[in-house]
């Protein structure tokens, strides 16, 4: 009988909750470590440790030494570049130098631009309004809508990337690359709330053959400029049938990768670890996934910010009708969050079962001692 190979996430938000996810469902043993003791993924995985990287480097390299994968789930460039110094004698599932341009708007902005990809900062579209984006850091934290006679006295303007206000849908699609061959996978609808934070996902996506052909070029284009050697996404936006790249992330993604993967059957953490294999995917399925807020007698689907701080959540099926749903729900509880994830065969199947697990919250709420449904 074959030793269970180990992977090792370091970190465990909300990239470090998707990695544990999509490895518990290979034969692997997951190793998590984090310097917050509750952190999210903390109860996704079969062994966690609490410390800081860098200040117990012998203990992390000990977990190094005992793992056959290493996937960085963080975005601190320090700890990054430590562990990028083990990437040849290690198999370290990352690709720090083309992380550090996309982790940084002006340099991503500044590196596609070069290769004729069109950015939503480059957009000569007219409006009246923009979008202000801190250069450094993901997702949404500091994302500001301006008028445009708001620009001249907005502080901190040198810290921000100040871009056209485009209106659309907004698409997201990852590539694997391994410096030579790449591969681009399903593209995903990204719904945002009210703080431009991703809320819902939704997969497959009704979007032109056409449309759907450039997003993929696009992604091809910046991947093999790069010479990516990990994986990478790519968010766009379709705004006068146009396609602008809003970022490029070249990390571990949160929330597509598992809509992805109970759409289609690819996991991404196996096609990391396994590049060389063939592609495998089944008929897509109609997925989503949204996060929800409970407070009280209040329900609410947000966008991902309220995972980070919810502690340690579980993964149960079929809790409040949902196909799966990763929650910290206790019994009892009077405000609680969790990630849940619908599938089905078609639209309109895929909304009943939506409507039931709102339903089944609401009832849930209800309910004087909060059992679970």
């Amino acid at each position: 009988m074959s030793k269970i190979k180990t992977l090792l996430i370091v970190g465990g938000a909300t990239q470090g909750l998707e990695i544990a996810y999509l490895a518990g469902k290979l034969n692997v043993h997951r190793v998590m470590v984090d310097r917050k003791p509750l952190a999210a993924a903390r109860s996704m995985v079969e062994e966690y440790h609490c410390f800081d990287v860098l200040k117990c480097k012998a203990e992390f390299e000990e977990l190094m030494e005992q793992a056959d994968w290493v996937i960085p789930a963080i975005e601190d460039l320090e700890v990054l570049e430590y562990i990028d110094g083990f990437k040849h004698t290690h198999s370290i599932l990352f690709d720090y130098e083309a992380y550090v341009i996309s982790e940084s708007k002006k340099k991503s902005n500044d590196f596609m631009e070069n290769i004729g990809i069109l950015t939503s900062s480059s957009s000569q579209c007219k409006t009246n309004q923009y979008i202000a984006k801190p250069y450094v850091g993901s997702g949404s934290k500091d994302v500001r809508l301006l008028d445009e006679q708001d620009i001249e006295g907005f502080e901190n303007k040198e810290l921000y990337s100040i871009e056209p206000f485009l209106e659309g849908p907004s698409y997201s699609v990852e590539i694997i690359g391994d410096g030579s061959t790449y591969e681009a996978y399903q593209i995903t609808e990204i719904i945002v709330d009210d703080s431009y934070d991703c809320k819902c996902v939704l997969s497959p996506c009704d979007i032109d053959e056409e449309i759907r052909l450039k997003i993929i070029e696009d992604a091809h284009t910046i991947a093999k400029s790069l010479s990516l050697s990990s994986i990478m996404d790519l968010e766009v936006i379709i705004s006068g049938g146009v396609v602008y790249t809003l970022e490029i992330d070249a990390r571990f993604p949160s929330q597509t990768p598992i809509v992805v993967y109970n759409s289609t059957g690819l996991n991404m953490v196996e096609r990391l670890i396994a590049f060389e294999q063939p592609m495998q995917m089944h008929r897509e399925k109609h997925v989503s996934y949204e996060q929800i807020l409970v407070q009280g007698t209040k329900m609410q689907v947000l966008g991902e910010h309220i995972v980070k701080d919810a502690g340690p959540l579980q993964l149960i099926t079929g809790f409040c009708c949902a196909h799966e749903a990763i929650t910290n729900y206790a019994q009892g509880a009077s405000e609680w969050m969790g990630i849940f994830i619908h599938r089905a065969s078609s639209k309109v199947q895929l909304e009943k079962q939506k409507l039931e697990t709102y339903a089944a919250i609401e009832s849930l709420m209800a309910t004087k001692d909060h059992k679970i449904i």
